[in-house]
């Protein structure tokens, strides 16, 4: 084998390019550079997006750790079985629009869409978050389950702003220019930096729980960030279109703080079998809201999928 190598070398021909001649291929080079822009951008954000557990592996004791990890881990079952689709969805959606007006709008719907669960996900999770612990960490000391259930907590709470990122920065690198991306990228790793700045901090002060609540914080600034992109450069004539699309209803959203309300109230007054199904009634309640208040947006729902059946 090493010889048929070396053969192979010895024989490859010398009269080729120094650079790829790329039409050979049929390759555009504008494109070529452009894919390899969004590589080096989807690693930036792929290795800023796991600075948390980097920061954790550094600074943190492994109970701490431990704590964390139980948290972001249970939390993030959400974010892959429900917001990661959507986002995937929403990007190839706007990716094949070529009316600006309507992708803004498809934009809008994503984002509202995952907005509705994220807020749900805040008002009757993080009640739950100490039954959850309870009932997943229930052979573990009662200090353990506590801290365990705060920081579940703190991580249903920043899911809003989870799934408002991931669905702005789709829209972004669907319908943005390289330089809106370059500065998303910049955006990773500053909030990267600034929670390993605020890591320690939280971690003497509320321990692992502040530590959630600060990964929380700095993807509240994420997704802020995200969303300027995706209304004043994915949509840069349309943003107007693609915030009122994205606004949730205001009855809605009303209905689902006062879900939350009676939700804290029934994790500390009622037993964990009653808290569990009330925790169950209050969020069938959140989803009948939605499809009763705001039907413009179910409509356009059944309407897309419809017209993708036809």
């Amino acid at each position: 084998a090493a010889a048929a190598g070396l053969a192979r070398v010895v024989s490859w021909p010398r009269d080729l390019p120094a650079r790829p001649a790329l039409h050979l291929y049929d390759l555009d080079a504008a494109l070529v550079k452009d894919t390899w822009r969004f590589a080096g951008q989807a690693a930036v954000k792929h290795v800023a997006t796991e600075a948390d557990r980097l920061a954790i592996a550094l600074l943190a004791t492994p109970y701490e750790a431990g704590l964390y990890a139980f948290a972001t881990h249970y939390g993030s079952i959400i974010a892959r079985l429900v917001l990661a689709p959507g986002e995937d969805a929403c990007r190839l959606a706007l990716a094949k629009c070529a009316s600006h007006d309507r992708a803004a709008r498809i934009g809008g719907l994503f984002a509202k869409g995952s907005l509705y669960v994220g807020l749900v996900c805040a008002a009757v999770g993080a009640p739950f978050g100490a039954a959850a612990a309870r009932i997943l960490k229930g052979n573990a000391p009662d200090a353990d389950v506590a801290a365990c259930g705060a920081a579940l907590a703190y991580f249903c709470l920043q899911v809003p702003f989870l799934s408002l990122n991931g669905v702005c920065e789709a829209c972004a690198h669907a319908r943005a220019d390289a330089r809106a991306l370059s500065l998303l990228s910049g955006v990773h790793v500053g909030c990267a930096l600034l929670f390993a700045l605020c890591a320690r901090p939280a971690l003497a002060t509320t321990g692992p729980p502040g530590l959630v609540a600060a990964g929380g914080a700095v993807m509240a600034l994420r997704a802020l960030v995200a969303l300027y992109l995706a209304r004043a450069r994915a949509f840069p004539k349309h943003g107007g279109a693609f915030v009122k699309a994205a606004a949730p209803d205001a009855v809605a959203v009303f209905v689902f703080l006062g879900a939350g309300a009676a939700a804290r109230r029934s994790a500390s007054v009622a037993s964990l079998a009653t808290h569990v199904a009330a925790t169950a009634v209050l969020g069938v309640l959140c989803l009948a809201a939605i499809f009763v208040r705001d039907r413009a947006f179910v409509t356009s729902l059944l309407g897309s999928r419809r017209a993708k059946e036809e």
